[in-house]
């Protein structure tokens, strides 16, 4: 995470954003995709803990959060294998807009076979000795021909 962010983590990138419900490209600044996403996760965290709490009529333990972070290479051989098309990969952020569609197909394909920092969030929950976790996974480039000012 350090050498994500010490390394200009005020940059706009391509940032992998993969979820149980919804894979995506996030394009905006680091920074504020990474908080961006974790809130995210936090709100669904907090409403699904809620709902478990009312549907099982006792209080529930959400407490537990896990990041786990990984060096890897080509994320989307392991991630994105029952994706049925990475070319259809939607982008989502605010500096999408100022790229053309060919513009972002090459980024796309630089992103889907660059290295990087690939964070595992998993959001933990137990009611009733049962247990139950919401997990996210952000892979963040780090080529410097994927940042942009």
């Amino acid at each position: 995470m350090l050498k994500v962010f010490l390394r200009n983590a005020y940059y706009k990138r391509p940032i992998l954003v993969l979820s149980h419900d919804s894979v995506c490209i996030h394009f905006d600044r680091t920074f504020y995709v990474f908080k961006a996403e974790v809130e995210k996760l936090l709100e669904k965290w907090a409403s699904f803990s809620q709902a478990l709490s009312i549907i099982e009529l006792t209080p529930v333990t959400a407490n537990k959060i896990i990041l786990t972070e990984f060096y890897v290479k080509n994320p989307w051989e392991d991630f994105l294998s029952e994706y049925n098309s990475v070319e259809a990969l939607p982008f989502t952020g605010n500096e999408a807009r100022k790229f053309s569609e060919r513009e972002l197909s090459e980024i796309r394909e630089k992103l889907l076979h660059s290295s990087g920092a690939l964070f595992k969030l998993e959001c933990l929950s137990s009611v009733n000795r049962k247990h139950f976790a919401l997990k996210q996974n952000l892979f963040i480039p780090l080529e410097k021909s994927l940042e942009f000012l």
